[in-house]
């Protein structure tokens, strides 16, 4: 995964569809950005990242300003973030209840 970005690449790559924010239109809290940037990961790596810190802060605010996140989204936040996910060497985290 690249580290640089610029506005277009990010724009082409990472923004998110209307099918995709009908996706993470149930998700609140710290599920909604996690989602969303597995999403779009998997959409152009065809697999999930292996480390919180293998998606690029500026991919993270990126995706964090479309689903409202706050700015503090960064790696060292992402698996607090994603809630239903989990990366080697980390235990899983579990996912917010459903309403």
């Amino acid at each position: 995964m690249k580290r640089s970005w610029t506005e277009e690449e990010l724009v082409e790559r990472w923004t998110l569809f209307p099918d995709e924010l009908a996706l993470i239109g149930n998700k609140t809290g710290r599920t909604r950005l996690g989602f969303a940037v597995m999403l779009r990961f998997f959409a152009g790596e065809g697999r999930f990242p292996r480390d919180k810190h293998e998606v690029p802060v500026g991919v993270l605010r990126f995706v964090g300003e479309q689903v409202g996140a706050g700015p503090d989204a960064g790696p060292a936040n992402l698996a607090l973030m994603c809630g239903f996910c989990r990366f080697p060497g980390e235990q899983a985290l579990p996912l917010e209840p459903m309403s």
